[in-house]
């Protein structure tokens, strides 16, 4: 199983790299404003993808052992694209975007959307070597065609990011359907509406959870954002880009366990599992954001241009938070893999409650700063709410949160096994 999360962690190193790269090249040849838009058209096929994930989000990768495969991945298909199409009518009708704007939205979700439903069967039937395959091939196929568009062919427009985007998702799906195909093979029973209501009673309750938390997490650029100047949203999105890479440790960890859990019936097993790979997220997410923060803002000019004066201290605000949260997505995926998606959603509605509040209050005044504290805040409690019910579910002394010597020696010694015996 470790040898799953180093060669994971790798993996999603290499994507964090990719998409360092690309925030990097996109501040420099679009500036702040650039970025804004963008990170608004992220957010926007993102929000999308909230939805269409009420069927066939990553409660698929839960159902995979219980549900049959082909009705799960055909009904997943079906609704993704009713989703899409209703939104991109919706938006068009009220014209709340441009409509070249809106059909890209509407594509790349669908895009974005079908991969996830693969990436989530092979997730699965665990096997993230595969998952980690396409991952990979994503990133590394988009960070390519960026640099062909811009300075190979001198493509200065800010529509080669989303033609970047095409050709890498396009890819990437395509690759996926490829890896899925003998899963398809099972012959379609007919209890197709029982395993659609089966699908969408565990994913409505995970992917409200996932809304909450985008809320949360983005609420800040809706209350930075001004249509005259999309500055603010486009240094602030960069500092929290930043800061978040440090994630991918405990995305990578907590991506294992969630596959561990799902296909497992004794809750011990999953408690001490849960118990052990929080604090080492925590120890390396800690590592992580250190080595990010001793860096120094000259470096981040140096990087992104000289709009971006002053990322480094929106990243202390945010350190909080990022902190909190990579050492609580390992409970919350515990309670996703016993298939208690309801805590997840609870807390999540908590933090975005007080998350939209906050930011009315505050960010109108104190603007960027702000929107960084609010977010450290909103993290931090949502940790707190979770391990609280963690011990009170399990029945855990609250000592065995702590970090202790012999988990540090423990730490290092997982870690040199998995160095001298090979990733896999």
């Amino acid at each position: 199983m470790f040898k799953q999360i180093v060669s994971t962690i790798g993996v999603k190193a290499f994507s964090a790299i990719a998409n360092f790269s690309i925030v990097i090249i996109t501040a420099q040849f679009f500036g702040a404003e650039g970025r804004g838009y963008i990170s608004l058209i992220i957010a926007a096929i993102t929000l999308i993808l909230m939805f269409s994930n009420f069927i066939g989000g990553s409660t698929l990768t839960y159902l995979v052992s219980r549900e049959n495969v082909s009705n799960l991945i055909l009904t997943s298909y079906v609704w993704i694209i009713s989703v899409s199409s209703v939104a991109f009518i919706a938006v068009n009708y009220f014209q709340l975007l441009e409509h070249d704007e809106n059909t890209h939205i509407f594509f790349l979700s669908l895009l974005f959307a079908l991969t996830s439903i693969n990436q989530n069967i092979l997730l699965g039937y665990q096997k993230i070597k595969r998952y980690n395959i396409i991952t990979v091939l994503q990133s590394f196929v988009q960070i390519l065609s960026l640099i062909v568009f811009l300075y190979i062919f001198k493509e200065k427009n800010i529509s080669v990011f989303l033609t970047s985007l095409y050709i890498s998702y396009g890819l990437a799906f395509l690759i996926s359907c490829f890896f899925i195909r003998k899963y398809l093979l099972i012959s379609l029973r007919t209890d197709m509406l029982e395993v659609a209501i089966t699908a969408f009673k565990y994913g409505a309750v995970a992917q409200l959870a996932n809304l909450f938390q985008f809320i949360s997490y983005r609420y800040a650029y809706v209350a930075l954002n001004n249509p005259n100047n999309q500055t603010d949203v486009g240094i602030y999105s960069t500092a929290v880009s930043i800061s978040e890479a440090v994630w991918l440790i405990s995305g990578a960890i907590s991506l294992v366990q969630y596959s561990k859990i799902s296909n497992t019936s004794d809750p011990k097993i999953a408690q001490e599992l849960t118990l052990k790979l929080s604090k080492f997220s925590l120890l390396l997410t800690v590592l992580a954001m250190a080595s990010l923060l001793l860096l120094p803002d000259t470096f981040y000019v140096f990087l992104f241009g000289k709009d971006f004066t002053g990322v480094k201290s929106i990243m202390f605000t945010v350190t909080l938070g990022i902190i909190s949260l990579g050492y609580s997505i390992v409970f919350s995926h515990y309670f996703s893999g016993l298939g208690k998606y309801y805590v997840n959603t609870i807390v999540s509605f908590i933090g975005m409650i007080v998350t939209i509040f906050l930011s009315k209050l505050l960010i109108p005044k104190y603007g960027i700063p702000a929107a960084g504290w609010i977010s450290s805040i909103t993290y931090f409690l949502g940790t707190i709410s979770l391990v609280v019910y963690f011990l009170y579910q399990s029945k855990i002394n609250v000592k065995r949160l702590l970090v202790s010597g012999s988990d540090i020696v423990d730490f290092k010694s997982t870690l040199n096994n998995v160095w001298n015996s090979g990733i896999s």
